[in-house]
């Protein structure tokens, strides 16, 4: 195995939320959060995340393009199964927050039903992107090219 190649399968999707047509990135790892991480970093050049806690499942990102402007990343590693679900129904709620920021909205009582609507199509959107990589052909790490 080359040092350049990668152990770990990755999979990249872009989706966009319903609505307010806000776009975001998903990159799911197989087998490692480090591998999705490492993936972002090359996608969104200039980014590091050496500093990010570990022993995470997940994390939700807000980064900044010099294409695409500010952008949403959600990295998620599929492992161990028994938690994935929950690890996304705790990203999106992160990712919720910062769409309700980007779009204006201040997340409280009297407008939760907002939250809960956009948690609810992030969920849906990120359990498809699942789905996909499952689907998919995983020999190749999908590059922003791919998108």
């Amino acid at each position: 195995m080359s040092e350049n190649s990668n152990p770990y399968i990755v999979y990249h999707q872009k989706v966009e939320l319903p609505l307010y047509r806000i776009p975001y990135h998903v990159i799911i790892g197989e087998d490692s959060l480090s591998a999705c991480l490492t993936h972002a970093e090359k996608v969104f050049p200039g980014t590091s995340f050496k500093n990010l806690p570990t022993g995470h499942q997940g994390h939700t990102l807000v980064l900044s393009h010099p294409v695409e402007g500010k952008s949403f990343v959600v990295c998620l590693n599929l492992q161990p199964e028994e938690t994935f679900v929950e690890e996304i129904v705790h990203l999106a709620t992160h990712l919720s927050w910062e769409i309700m920021s980007k779009v204006g909205i201040s997340p409280t009582h009297e407008n939760n039903e907002s939250q809960a609507f956009i948690c609810s199509a992030i969920f849906k959107q990120i359990t498809q992107v699942v789905a996909n990589f499952h689907k998919s052909d995983n020999s190749e790490n999908k590059d922003i090219d791919d998108l």
